[in-house]
């Protein structure tokens, strides 16, 4: 009941002010009339509406032509008759109506709550590491490097969020050394050739700073190491020239952190490259990239 009551006091308060000054027409803020809001309280105000946006209303007072606008919310207003007699009814705003969802591209991200919802719109990336920093080898310090192959790695990064990416990356390496040593005390010669094969196999998170064709970025995750080694050699004793071949191998596994710097280079909408340094197989990496898009 005093719901309607109070909204039929609205009308009677509109009708009353429209009959009151409808004489009054002529007379103006800037000759040009009044109109009346009447707020969602009961309260009357008179004067020039201005403008009425999604979360506002401004208008100028009659005592003050020239002042400044007075800006009221729009949610505290029940209706506004205009100086031409029309009456408009505020109604409460669907903000969803005006929403309208971004277009992805290589730096944003349509909203989503699934992480993994851009998992078919990533990065794929293909380099070449070119200085060792991982071996399971214990006393690799004291052997002499030979050439192997280079690491190779692929990866695949997709955007998470607008400067954050999930990804997956592997690499194989095959590093080769020799040893030449000689023990004066136990009388012998000990030369081998040494092979070790490296896998790894690493989830990454990227930080992208976002600068545009020149993009800095950093990376950290947890990467599996596997590791197995071949030896070929031969022992020689110093004092009767008798020799021994030796052949044995050995294999291991384990975990440790990836931790990456590096930038990236936009070549166009899809093709890139990259360069970083950091842990992992390789002390220093680079590669190139290319979009894609598998829906």
């Amino acid at each position: 009941m005093r719901i309607n009551f109070i909204r039929s006091y609205w009308l009677v308060c509109i009708i009353t002010a429209t009959a009151l000054h409808g004489g009054l027409q002529a007379q103006s803020v800037n000759g040009s009339g009044y109109d009346v809001i009447v707020k969602q309280d009961g309260a009357i105000i008179t004067g020039k509406v201005l403008e009425v946006n999604l979360t506002t209303i401004k208008y100028q007072r009659l005592d003050m032509p020239d002042g400044p606008l007075v800006e009221i919310p729009r949610n505290t207003v029940y209706a506004i008759t205009y100086r031409n007699q029309l009456t408009e009814y505020l109604q409460p705003v669907d903000s969803t109506v005006f929403y309208r969802e971004p277009q992805t591209d290589d730096q944003t991200l349509l909203p989503s709550e699934y992480w993994y919802a851009n998992l078919d719109s990533g990065r794929l990336q293909v380099g070449i590491g070119l200085i060792r920093s991982f071996s399971k080898i214990s006393n690799v310090q004291s052997l002499k490097s030979e050439n192997g192959m280079p690491s190779v790695f692929i990866s695949y990064f997709y955007p998470l969020k607008q400067k954050i990416s999930l990804g997956l990356m592997a690499g194989l390496a095959s590093y080769n050394y020799s040893e030449d040593r000689i023990s004066e005390y136990d009388q012998f010669q000990v030369t081998r050739e040494i092979k070790e094969n490296l896998f790894t196999a690493a989830a990454l998170a990227m930080y992208r700073l976002g600068m545009g064709r020149l993009d800095p970025y950093a990376m950290a995750g947890l990467a599996f190491y596997s590791s197995r080694a071949k030896s070929d050699g031969t022992l020689r004793f110093l004092n009767d020239l008798r020799s021994v071949g030796i052949q044995n191998s050995a294999s291991g596994a384990s975990f440790g952190f990836v931790f990456r710097g590096g930038v990236y280079y936009s070549l166009g909408p899809i093709a890139g490259a990259y360069l970083d340094f950091g842990t992992g197989l390789s002390l220093l990496q680079f590669g190139g990239t290319i979009k894609l898009d598998l829906k």
